[in-house]
């Protein structure tokens, strides 16, 4: 069994800000009680019809968990993307 984590230990706040760099243009960041922030996440989604996140994946996301760094990737000789460079292809692709 491996625990497949990324080599980086990154917060959820951290998250946010990538992401927001990434998008461009004028953002901010408003800090919301993770119940408020997923009632409104879910209610958005339904909105919309485009489901991006499980009030679960939240959750875990804000959970503050360090899981072991184990360097699964040189076993399976993977190459390994950075969060925020995976985030700008995301952006990119999206366009």
């Amino acid at each position: 069994i491996y625990s497949i984590n990324g080599r980086d230990v990154i917060y959820f706040r951290d998250m946010v800000k990538m992401v927001l760099n990434q998008l461009g243009g004028f953002r901010f960041r408003v800090f919301l009680p993770i119940s408020l922030f997923k009632f409104l996440m879910m209610s958005y989604q339904r909105l919309t019809g485009k489901i991006q996140f499980t009030p679960d994946q939240v959750d875990s996301l804000t959970a503050k968990e360090v899981f072991p760094n184990y360097p699964w990737w040189e076993e399976f000789n993977i190459k390994v993307t950075s969060f925020e460079e995976g985030v700008r292809r995301m952006v990119e692709w999206d366009e």
